[in-house]
């Protein structure tokens, strides 16, 4: 299926996919009902100051064996108990990097865990990523956009092989939109401050600091941008738990492809029209488990910059839409 793509559209372009007209969209979706995501053996994520780390999380688990072997294995790794979890424990990765090493181990690992547990409707499957990456409020401030602008989006992609959220989803990472109104308000001050900009400046520090940290996007543990130091990290806490090390390379593509935008192009950029999007977000009520298509093909041509990455995207955004059930039980074949 990957060779019927490719002669549809080069993986290895970046075409305009939210500009293809009714019949091209029609013929890449049934095109993507049968592909199926590769693992990688490095991301298309060309940023050397990139760091992220993994918690793992997995239910019904023989806890012993799965000490032993990250003790015995991959002694860099750690794990701890979660009494959120049915008979659960949380494997947590060391920092990891964009390379070959860092994805197989998190190949073993999964496939470790895979044997010796399985994953419930309880699990989740955070992505810390180092806050060093962020080094001037207006990146910061495009992130939040993007992410107010796209949020029903992004939700149903983190529900990886699911077509639903895990149980109390909105409990542990709950909408960013109550807080969006607030944070644009900051950063509209803070850009219309004309170069006095401290005293809204640390109102912005302030006020993510007194966020909860059960929110989908987590800026809790950040002590200060620009700065690489253990700890000192965004969260991304909304995707539901996997085993499955492709899935976890997709959310982690997905994710940092989405901060490296807003690191590049804060410059470029008509927050206007994101500030508009989030808006319309804030005053609806949309379900996250239906498909928005448009929304998702523009989210992909804005943060992604080749077919490949896109399409990586869309498979695991639309699952499938010969079979639209909206149940977490309802798992999905996403990749090889």
């Amino acid at each position: 299926m990957k060779d019927k793509l490719n002669s549809f559209i080069h993986l290895n372009e970046n075409d305009i996919l939210s500009k293809f007209n009714s019949k091209d969209l029609r013929h890449l979706f049934f095109l993507l009902e049968d592909y199926l995501i590769s693992y990688k053996k490095k991301l298309n994520i060309n940023d050397d100051n990139i760091s992220f780390g993994l918690e793992i999380e997995t239910e019904h688990a023989k806890t012993g064996l799965i000490k032993d072997f990250i003790q015995s294995k991959y002694p860099s790794w750690s794990y701890c108990g979660d009494s959120s979890l049915d008979n659960g424990i949380e494997v947590l990765s060391p920092i990891l990097t964009n390379n070959e090493k860092s994805f197989e181990q998190l190949k073993n690992v999964c496939n470790f865990l895979r044997k010796n547990s399985f994953i419930d409707e309880s699990a989740s499957a955070h992505i810390h990523v180092g806050a060093q990456i962020y080094n001037n409020l207006g990146s910061i401030y495009l992130l939040f956009l993007i992410w107010f602008a796209y949020e029903k989006i992004i939700y149903r992609f983190s529900y990886g092989e699911h077509n639903a959220g895990r149980k109390e989803l909105y409990y542990y990472a709950d909408s960013m939109l109550y807080n969006a109104k607030d944070l644009v308000d900051i950063f509209e001050k803070i850009f219309e401050s004309s170069g006095d900009y401290t005293k809204y400046e640390l109102e912005f520090y302030k006020y993510i600091q007194k966020i909860e940290g059960y929110k989908s996007l987590n800026f809790t543990n950040v002590s200060q941008f620009g700065k690489k130091e253990e700890g000192n990290t965004i969260e991304f806490r909304c995707p539901n738990g996997t085993l499955n090390e492709v899935i976890w390379q997709n959310n982690l593509n997905f994710f940092l492809s989405l901060m490296n935008y807003a690191k590049d192009s804060y410059n470029n950029v008509d927050c206007e029209y994101y500030v508009n999007k989030a808006n319309d977000n804030i005053d609806s009520d949309y379900d996250y488990s239906e498909l928005y298509l448009k929304d998702a093909l523009e989210l992909a041509d804005l943060i992604f910059k080749t077919n490949q990455d896109k399409i990586d995207f869309l498979k695991q955004y639309v699952k499938s839409i010969n079979d639209i059930n909206y149940s977490y039980d309802r798992v999905i074949r996403l990749t090889k």
